[in-house]
């Protein structure tokens, strides 16, 4: 079953963190601290669609093949 925004949305609380980039589900929770720019940044975009804010920012490809670990579902197109 393919996750929609707003069950990202609340499944992201304070303990447990989902982000979406590129219609991929992200569980974050764990990297947050070991972000490099910090867990601030990752706090403002929880359960949120991230992937302006992701692009925006220029991350590497080595970013994107972090992220494939923490990959838990996909949105809707």
């Amino acid at each position: 079953m393919k996750l929609t925004l707003e069950d990202v949305a609340s499944m992201s609380t304070q303990t447990s963190g989902y982000i979406v980039i590129d219609n991929k589900v992200y569980e974050i929770t764990d990297y947050m601290l070991k972000h490099p720019g910090g867990d601030d940044i990752l706090a403002e975009v929880l359960g949120t669609d991230a992937t302006q804010a992701f692009h925006e920012v220029g991350h590497s490809e080595e970013a994107l093949e972090h992220l494939k670990p923490m990959l838990v579902n996909v949105t809707p197109d």
